[in-house]
């Protein structure tokens, strides 16, 4: 029903209101003044014909020969094909528009609030780093190619990664082909091909440890719960593994596994937080992996899987790096140089995607979802022009940033791919859809990008604009010779020479 995800997100859905395109906005007010001076003229035009006598008849074929002198009537037609050729030219670049008033809307854009997985970045995520034992490792190969082994320090014994390779296996959908080829989510994959590296097969962990009941993943809890039945330190138990963002994993562990042995987590809490902290300074995405024994809790996990989400034991941190497109630094240079504000929404961390929105050269100033809804509106509307990155951010939050940007003149396309970007797509002045992404999103979207790339995103909005710039010219040449017109009849009728004396 409407309590689950889906109908929050429906919810959503439905309560934001269609907008009206800039120019569809302007062009009403301009018809506004048009027909008010176009009427005011045709008034005057009438009382001096009657107050010099003239005929009714007269008086209404000068009036009425004004008014329709007025109607700019090929204006349309020029809107809508000069529009059709925009949408054409879009189309050419990879970049879609469902309706042709979206091609001005385009041009008229002047801040871009994108996201970062897949648009700004590659999306083909490669773990980089391991923090596992209080231990640094540094993990080799590019990619999904599962070639690839962990270096540590000279003289360091290799340590027992089973409860990790759980984590990485069993906590995990995607697959990955020993050709490198991806099912599922890219994050998972990282996880999957750093198993292999470990000596560990993903698949066959799974046929042999099937998954006996599961807490989903949520952006409102930022972690993922798995159940099986698999051996542990020798014996088989009923096992849980964790996996999400550090805090709030930390959050829910007890202890740490250490070269020494299990400790509680207070020991070494704050190694591990800095070294989450060192991970995401270098841009990269980080995962926390633990586990917890629940020997005899089969009945509870299948019950309430969620209330057995604690107590876990702290395993390591995972670094992911996602390369930059080639293209994207470009792109937000070329954006900011046509005065087109560039912020980057994204999950991550606010440290992480500050550390790559620095790399991208977007302005300064990076908030997290919990700072930013400890703002009211009038506080974030404020501080609006010093903030250009949000990390950790909720679906809610990319809607409230969109609708406060609006709310003070800014014309917004957002960017989205999943779900829960849906609304903030439909709020946006122009919702830009992934062509990866879910249908949802290409439904609410105004425009789908087909090779999910930033920068064809901002060559978009250089081609609406030219279209722009052609409307708006024609249409103050329109305008020109309208008033010129009902100038001319308005003098000829108080100079009385209407009538040709």
């Amino acid at each position: 029903g409407m309590s689950t995800q889906m109908g929050q997100i429906a919810a959503m859905l439905t309560a934001v209101a269609p907008s009206k395109s800039p120019l569809q906005r302007e062009l009403d007010g301009l018809t506004k003044v048009l027909g008010f001076v176009a009427w005011g003229a045709v008034a005057i035009m009438i009382i001096l014909g009657l107050l010099r006598g003239e005929t009714i008849a007269t008086v209404l074929l000068v009036g009425i020969a004004m008014a329709v002198s007025a109607i700019p009537s090929a204006l349309p037609t020029f809107v809508q094909g000069m529009l059709a050729y925009g949408a054409r030219q879009l189309a050419e670049h990879r970049a879609v528009v469902k309706n042709l008033s979206d091609v001005e809307t385009l041009g008229a854009t002047s801040a871009i609030n994108s996201d970062k997985t897949g648009t700004l970045t590659l999306n083909q995520m490669t773990a980089t780093k391991l923090y596992a034992l209080g231990q640094w490792f540094t993990v080799e190969g590019e990619g999904y190619r599962k070639t690839g082994a962990l270096r540590h320090a000279a003289g360091k014994e290799v340590p027992d990664f089973t409860p990790l390779a759980y984590g990485l296996c069993l906590n995990s959908d995607a697959t990955v082909s020993d050709a490198g080829v991806v099912v599922g989510d890219p994050t998972e994959a990282a996880l999957v091909v750093l198993a292999a590296k470990l000596g560990v097969d993903a698949e066959e962990s799974r046929r042999a440890y099937p998954r006996e009941a599961e807490v989903p993943f949520d952006s409102a809890y930022k972690f993922m719960v798995t159940f099986h039945h698999a051996p542990l330190q020798g014996a088989e138990t009923f096992l849980a593994t964790m996996k999400g963002g550090p805090d709030v994993v930390i959050d829910r562990c007890s202890h740490v596994v250490t070269a020494d042995g299990v400790v509680p987590i207070a020991d070494a809490k704050d190694s591990i937080l800095e070294a989450n902290a060192e991970l995401s300074r270098n841009g990269l995405r980080v995962l926390a992996i633990a586990v917890r024994d629940l020997a005899g809790q089969e009945a509870a996990a299948q019950a309430d899987p969620m209330s057995l989400a604690e107590d876990f034991t702290f395993v390591a941190l995972v670094g992911i790096i996602d390369p930059l497109r080639p293209e994207a630094i470009e792109a937000v240079r070329i954006a900011g140089e046509a005065g087109i504000e560039v912020r980057m929404i994204t999950g991550d961390h606010a440290v992480t995607a500050a550390a790559i929105g620095r790399e991208l050269g977007l302005g300064p100033g990076a908030i997290s979802g919990p700072e930013l809804r400890a703002l009211s509106d009038e506080e974030l509307t404020a501080r609006l022009p010093e903030l250009h990155v949000f990390g950790r951010v909720t679906p809610e939050d990319k809607l409230r940033i969109a609708r406060l940007m609006q709310e003070r003149g800014d014309v917004v396309a957002m960017t989205g791919d999943a779900v829960n970007d849906a609304a903030a797509l439909k709020q946006a002045d122009i919702g830009v859809a992934m062509g990866s992404g879910s249908e949802v999103t290409k439904q609410a979207g105004k425009m789908i990008l087909t090779d999910d790339n930033f920068g064809t995103l901002v060559e978009a909005i250089r081609l609406g604009r030219t279209i722009y710039d052609k409307i708006v010219s024609y249409v103050r040449y329109q305008m020109a010779t309208l008033f010129s017109l009902v100038l001319l009849f308005l003098v000829s009728s108080i100079l009385d020479i209407n009538n040709g004396t």
